[in-house]
């Protein structure tokens, strides 16, 4: 959120140049939702999960994208953490979220799934140290 904001009072500083050469701007921020941000703690509870329901290969190290998402509301008040369970379809044809074209391949649903159920487990039996909440 700090981030955001040092942002925004830089682009503001930047169109604010316009006036010193006779222009003028009106500049609006629409704050939208929430930067996302997961709990390192489970994050790494959840890969551990992964890597021990379905190997270390499963587990990518991907780069996280810039859509709104209303789970970070969620993750602002709890420690949480947003993965990508890989349920692209086989065709090879992009199919984002949104679209006429949505559509997943649903047999990874279970492990998904799975995923939750057992981090949830090894959290409320101990097996994790949790964090402070």
């Amino acid at each position: 959120q700090e981030i955001r904001r040092q942002l925004w009072t830089e682009v503001e500083r930047a169109v604010a140049l316009s006036e010193a050469l006779g222009g003028h701007y009106r500049f609006k921020i629409e704050e939208g939702y929430p930067a996302a941000v997961n709990d390192t703690n489970v994050n790494n509870w959840m890969r551990k999960v992964v890597r021990d329901l379905s190997g270390e290969e499963k587990v990518l190290n991907t780069e996280s994208g810039m859509g709104a998402e209303d789970f970070a509301y969620m993750v602002h008040e709890v420690p949480g953490a947003m993965f990508m369970l890989g349920a692209a379809t086989a065709d090879g044809v992009w199919r984002a979220h949104h679209t006429p074209i949505f559509d997943i391949d649903e047999s990874v649903l279970p492990l998904g799934a799975a995923i939750l159920a057992e981090t949830a487990r090894r959290f409320v039996t101990g097996a994790l140290i949790s964090p402070q909440i």
